[in-house]
């Protein structure tokens, strides 16, 4: 059902989407074990979960605490926020290969306090890329100068990117499609994250129905709340 509350640039302002956010954004804060990240990890287990849509979504609900946000796609292999803000710099995979500095392929989005650093050609080798010390460079540049930095990446699921950029962030959120995405192959993506050191605050659900506002997230139970919940 078409939200009247979303812009051109897949926003959702002004509806219960937004709110559904804003109730995410609390939930993030509150959920990551008194240490307040400030870099953020969106994964899902596989593709077409929507975890873009979440990661472009949260940023935009975390600039409005009034503090600088920066969204980057991670996602080498198949990036997506190019289609929520189009391209305009070469970017992510330019850096890595030895490019400029990051700070010149930020752009702004248009919203106050939200910037962009997109994912730019598709490279042979993204993992490597990713794993690199000019990939920590960056992270540890840009959470001195963003309040928050939110990664879109790729799914966990048969690649390592994410487990790479897991390892290196202070938070990772789980995409996950309600009604669709088997509880088993959920359960392999958490340990999948958990086993690089990861740390897993909680779960979106998403495709709920309008009376969930279609994103629900839960606290990430640790391996021992797991099994006893199983």
């Amino acid at each position: 059902m078409p939200d009247p509350g979303r812009n051109d640039a897949g926003i959702h302002q002004g509806s219960a989407f937004s709110e559904a956010f804003r109730e995410l954004r609390t939930s993030v804060i509150l959920s990551s074990c008194g240490r307040f990240a400030n870099s953020i990890l969106v994964t899902s287990a596989q593709p077409g979960e929507g975890k873009t849509t979440v990661a472009v979504n949260l940023a935009y609900s975390l600039s409005q605490l009034g503090q600088k946000v920066l969204l980057i796609d991670a996602d080498m292999r198949r990036p997506s926020v190019q289609k929520y803000f189009p391209p305009k710099l070469s970017q992510l995979s330019s850096y890595l290969a030895g490019g400029e500095a990051w700070q010149s392929m930020v752009y702004p989005t248009g919203f106050s306090r939200l910037f962009v650093m997109n994912a730019g050609q598709v490279p042979e080798n993204p993992s490597e890329l990713l794993s690199s010390d000019r990939m920590r460079m960056l992270l540890s540049e840009a959470m001195k100068q963003y309040r928050f930095v939110i990664l879109d990446s790729p799914p966990l699921l048969n690649r390592a990117d994410s487990r790479i950029l897991g390892s290196m962030v202070g938070a990772t959120i789980l995409v996950v499609k309600g009604g669709r995405t088997p509880r088993q192959i959920v359960q392999y993506a958490e340990s999948q994250a958990r086993s690089v050191g990861a740390n897993l605050i909680g779960v979106v659900l998403n495709n709920l129905g309008a009376s969930l506002n279609d994103y629900t997230y839960y606290a990430s139970a640790q391996p021992d709340e797991q099994a006893g919940a199983a």
